[in-house]
């Protein structure tokens, strides 16, 4: 018998604002499950004949919610940061699919999500979301689309105008054999 297990990793990085150098006592990489939404369009797409969501976008949240997977697009439990430069969620573009062992990944790792901050906030974590007619709109829960993942960081990003943090979400599916 297997067990396949679904999950996005995360690595987050501050940058100073004054210079542009990658704060190294920050960074932060951790792992989480994919919502309940999430899981359910995985199956809706595969087995299904669902519409695939071939565009989503990385938004960060400044509310200090815990994360439990129940979480949807709609009710996201999360309050979404606006406080930066760019004038839409940032995109997540995967590059390619690899596989090593029982794990598939793909992640963003050669184009990171990169947020340019305008005032002083504290961002406790961060979704990926897609779909719908206002996924790319900060703020949205509108527009029908799809929570994937959503993630509470293992500790906030306290940051302030000037201060650009990048996301790197990786994918992954793994098949673990299981007695």
């Amino acid at each position: 018998m297997n067990n396949t297990g679904v999950k996005t990793f995360w690595k987050i990085e501050r940058f100073n604002w004054y210079d542009g150098e990658l704060k190294k006592d920050f960074e932060q990489t951790f792992e989480n499950l994919i919502s309940d939404e999430g899981l359910e369009h995985l199956l809706d797409v595969l087995h299904k004949g669902g519409t695939a969501i071939t565009a989503w976008k990385v938004a960060l949240f400044e509310s200090n919610t815990t994360i439990d997977g129940s979480e949807t697009y709609a009710v996201p439990v999360y309050t979404e940061s606006t406080v930066y430069d760019e004038a839409n969620r940032v995109a997540w573009t995967p590059g390619t699919i690899s596989t090593t062992g029982n794990v598939s990944s793909v992640d963003n790792s050669a184009s990171q999500a990169s947020f340019t901050f305008n005032g002083s906030v504290t961002i406790y974590g961060g979704a990926l979301v897609g779909g719908g007619t206002g996924a790319a709109t900060k703020g949205d829960t509108a527009g029908g689309g799809t929570l994937y993942a959503a993630a509470q960081f293992s500790s906030p990003v306290g940051v302030i105008s000037g201060t650009v943090v990048k996301v790197q979400v990786t994918s992954t599916a793994q098949d673990t054999a299981i007695a």
